[in-house]
């Protein structure tokens, strides 16, 4: 460009290397301190030395802000395909193998599109010691709070028991079985980090999937909303599918597939017809407090079982 000031020359050089956002990037208290200063009334000579120091950093000022404006406008946006090919590729990524895994996962079903508060969903709470064969997994009706399936292994013992009634009123029974003495018997419970493999892939087929902003959920995390219109069949009896828009979750920093909710217009209004969903997801430090006997549940009945006929192995049929 010819500018040979060099305070202008680096910062444009630094600013050509990054994306600049105006959201982001207020450089107004820079222009207006030097204003301020223009302004203050000085002695003659201090005024002028001032002067000489206030029209360069005006200058960068000016410069700045009309770089911002120039990149922004020319800036591309992170696109759906770039996310949904990152998220695709972060799957196959391996778990840290220190700490503990805390995920809380929904799932809603809604395939007559009732109101949304007639139908009740599940909560899935769920911890994996990374570092042991350590696990817990508590399911509830995210309406009532009733337990409907728990699946611990606290190291010595398997605790299991659950219940196919979404509607049933508890409590639950809750076996305590001896975890076999061959350790080689035990299955260790696998982690589920990704959110469920059909949304996934009805979002990235969809050519037209788009960006519509970006969350910070109440776990922190920030993530990129996107959005797309697909078909589903409703309902095992549906001999057609029915329009539907999919709104899916992923983190902005690893492209983790958080899950997403499913909408079906009806009358005029968009109603929650499916969820599946990660709310929470971190890792809390290893050797963090967790009831892995689940003796904090309420809503359960534990039997002891000493010659494991119950033996629970987390397999649901």
């Amino acid at each position: 460009m010819g500018n040979k000031n060099p305070a202008i020359r680096s910062v444009l050089e630094d600013l050509a290397r990054e994306s600049v956002h105006p959201d982001e990037t207020d450089l107004w208290p820079v222009v207006r301190a030097g204003l301020v200063a223009g302004k203050t009334p000085y002695k003659h000579k201090e005024f002028s030395m001032n002067k000489r120091i206030f029209v360069p950093a005006f200058g960068v000022a000016l410069v700045l802000v009309l770089v911002a404006v120039f990149m922004a406008r020319n800036a591309t946006p992170v696109s759906a395909r770039a996310i949904l090919d990152r998220a695709y590729a972060a799957q196959v990524q391996a778990l840290p193998t220190q700490g503990i895994l805390h995920t809380r996962y929904e799932r809603f079903f809604n395939a007559d599109v009732l109101p949304e508060d007639q139908v009740p969903g599940t909560i899935e709470d769920t911890y994996y010691d990374l570092g042991s064969c350590k696990s817990r997994s508590v399911d509830v009706n995210s309406k009532t709070g009733v337990v409907l399936d728990v699946h611990t292994n606290d190291g010595s013992h398997t605790y299991g028991g659950f219940n196919y009634d979404i509607n049933s009123s508890g409590p639950l029974t809750v076996y305590r079985s001896p975890n076999p003495t061959d350790p080689a018997a035990v299955t260790c419970a696998k982690p589920f980090m990704d959110g469920d493999k059909e949304m996934f892939d009805q979002m990235r087929n969809d050519m037209n999937a788009e960006v519509v902003g970006q969350e910070t959920r109440a776990d922190g995390h920030t993530v990129y909303v996107l959005r797309a219109q697909i078909k589903s069949i409703l309902a095992p009896q549906d001999t057609s599918p029915t329009l539907t828009t999919l709104t899916a979750y992923f983190d902005a920093n690893t492209y983790q597939f958080f899950g997403g909710k499913q909408f079906v217009d009806k009358n005029g209004k968009q109603v929650l017809i499916e969820e599946k969903l990660f709310t929470v997801s971190e890792i809390l430090p290893a050797g963090s407090s967790v009831d892995w006997d689940v003796s904090d549940v309420k809503g359960i009945v534990i039997i002891d079982d000493p010659d494991g006929a119950h033996y629970d192995d987390g397999s649901r049929g």
